[in-house]
């Protein structure tokens, strides 16, 4: 279940590009589409995890592969792939894969 402020999704992938949200490639980003904040509440695992900018981003449950170019993420489990994060914080479990970090912290629990 992926929810996107206030409005629920099923899923396995998440891309955030532009302002717009795509869960397993289509677009689900409805009317308020131009609000300036994004909240997403991920419930369960998900396989591939890829966001351009978020303000707020929490996952309940394991990660595949999380790519962060712009944003905080928090992450109840594990990420069982690479991890890439190029500004903001990352919280996760264990992180199987390589981790890439150019500006921000990644820390796990």
């Amino acid at each position: 279940m992926v929810t996107i402020n206030g409005k629920t999704y099923k899923g396995n992938n998440l891309s955030m590009i532009n302002n717009k949200v795509f869960i397993d490639g289509k677009e689900v980003t409805g009317d308020d589409s131009d609000s300036k904040v994004i909240n997403i509440k991920i419930e369960g695992n998900i396989e591939t995890l890829s966001i351009d900018s978020c303000d707020k981003l929490d996952v309940i449950g394991d990660c595949g592969v999380v790519n962060s170019k712009n944003g905080n993420i928090s992450i109840s489990g594990n990420v069982n792939g690479d991890v890439t994060n190029k500004n903001g914080n990352i919280s996760c479990g264990n992180v199987s894969g390589d981790v890439d970090n150019k500006n921000g912290n990644i820390s796990h629990r």
